[in-house]
């Protein structure tokens, strides 16, 4: 008897399934988001992206230890082999890729890279284009470089 008398009220009824008919859309968008971070298939995308960076530039890589960052972003291991016999591999740990806001927002699209390396961080921003804009802080050279060479460079890249 009270939900019909409700009824007839009108608009605090109204007003009040407006609250609710809210909090479902909020509560169906955060688990929607949340649920697509959760159970995005991260290697599915190392692997695509690993083969894409790979065709383009030639060199033979292998990406590891998948995961999704909130909001939007991939984090992995990828060891790079080069092709100079002198080097070693470059595993660049806890590699970063995420868009550029900034620029996402202007039009243009633009990835953002971070990544440990041989001691040291590397930063980088690539576009489309070929663009590569590359910050190295306190990578080591000693490590890069095979162990039966018979003269070795040491020192920091800054």
């Amino acid at each position: 008897m009270r939900l019909l008398a409700s009824i007839r009220s009108g608009p605090q009824f109204l007003s009040g399934n407006r609250r609710l008919l809210f909090f479902c859309l909020l509560l169906f968008l955060v688990s929607s988001l949340l649920s697509f971070w959760f159970f995005f298939p991260a290697d599915v995308l190392q692997r695509y992206l690993v083969k894409e960076v790979a065709q383009q530039t030639g060199l033979r890589m292998a990406g590891s230890r998948a995961e999704m960052l909130f909001p939007f972003g991939l984090e992995l291991d990828l060891k790079v082999y080069p092709k100079q016999v002198e080097l070693t591999p470059l595993l660049f740990r806890d590699l970063r890729a995420t868009p550029v806001w900034t620029r996402l927002l202007a039009g243009e699209q633009a990835v953002d890279l971070q990544a440990k390396l041989s001691g040291g961080r590397v930063e980088a921003q690539a576009d489309p284009d070929g663009q590569l804009q590359l910050e190295l802080r306190g990578v080591e050279i000693g490590p890069l470089q095979q162990s039966s060479l018979p003269y070795r460079l040491q020192g920091k890249l800054n």
